[in-house]
């Protein structure tokens, strides 16, 4: 082997693994998307009561972070799961907002 092709098959497979780390990136945000549906539900039965988002909020993400398989918590950070937790509430009040409106 020569040297353009090692280099050419080193190229390769840094290119594999960083398309395989972007694909359970992309893959654990949906996932984390119904897993947050079901913790934000959970806390928001726990804690009742105006001006405890932030608690809440740091409860799912402690949820959330459990459901995480270990060799995948380094792709899935704490503000990857605060950011799909913000945005699937987010969602969830936009859709409650329209069918109260209906």
């Amino acid at each position: 082997m020569n040297t353009a092709t090692i280099i050419t098959v080193a190229i390769m497979a840094v290119a594999l693994v960083v398309v395989a780390a972007c694909m359970i990136r992309l893959g654990y945000k949906a996932l984390l998307a119904e897993w947050a549906i079901e913790a934000i539900t959970k806390a928001e039965k726990e804690f009742v009561g105006t001006k405890l988002g932030e608690a809440r909020l740091a409860v799912v993400v402690s949820w959330l972070r459990e459901k995480v398989p270990a060799p995948l918590r380094f792709l899935v950070t704490d503000s990857l799961i605060q950011k799909v937790v913000q945005v699937t509430f987010n969602a969830a009040k936009a859709g409650l907002e329209v069918l109260k409106d209906a």
